[in-house]
């Protein structure tokens, strides 16, 4: 088991839990397949805490209420949420760190079309508890890059338009800063919105050279 350290001393300091786990078949979240997650309850671990992802069903096919709770080590709710609505999406919740900061943010996918998925994003208070900040859409998680302190997503529009977006991360927050649109027929790009650039370290010029100056093929 990927996290058997991790479920070791859960069971030593968090009997219910475990044996819990052990009874329903909750797995690890990141032992889910693509594809094969959907509704699917599971579990992450983060630094001593346990996040579990409670998938109930809403009549409506393919779409459930999701309810997080983070415990802490001692078996303690540290935080719950309010029912998240889902839809569509056959792929678990994860965890990245995409402000480079040393600290994974929360990934939850919320919606899911035929390529494009949305995630609901979390980040972490000073006190170690997940709180929403915002929304996040792309093809997949590990797809994000970090690019001038922006998390830079693409999403696509049809066969060879995509849209790339930069996102910017607070504390208590996300902003986008800039949307491109990237044609890949005719290797031009053009943009759709922009605002503070500068406090990002880009302008407009640099954001068109740098995207028509990618990797086409």
């Amino acid at each position: 088991m990927r996290h058997a350290l991790t479920l070791a001393l859960w069971v030593l300091a968090a009997p219910a839990v475990a044996e819990t786990s052990d009874a329903e078949g909750d797995p690890w979240c990141d032992d889910i397949a693509p594809g094969e997650a959907g509704g699917v309850t599971c579990f992450l671990p983060f630094d001593t805490d346990l996040l579990y992802f409670l998938y109930e069903e809403t009549g409506e096919p393919a779409v459930w209420n999701l309810r997080f709770t983070q415990f802490g080590f001692d078996f303690s709710t540290r935080a719950e949420s309010d029912p998240i609505r889902v839809e569509y999406v056959m792929t678990a919740p994860e965890l990245r760190d995409v402000t480079d900061d040393g600290i994974a943010e929360l990934f939850i996918p919320v919606m899911s079309g035929m390529v494009n998925i949305t995630w609901s994003v979390w980040t972490t208070t000073g006190s170690g508890i997940f709180v929403p900040v915002g929304e996040i859409s792309g093809i997949a998680v590990d797809a994000l890059e970090v690019r001038d302190g922006l998390i830079v997503s693409a999403t696509r529009d049809n066969a060879a338009v995509w849209t790339e977006t930069g996102t910017r991360i607070w504390p208590t927050g996300m902003d986008d800063i800039y949307s491109l649109s990237v044609n890949h027929a005719d290797r031009t790009c053009e943009i759709i919105a922009a605002r503070e650039l500068a406090s990002v370290g880009l302008n407009k010029d640099l954001l068109i050279d740098r995207c028509e100056a990618r990797d086409w093929d």
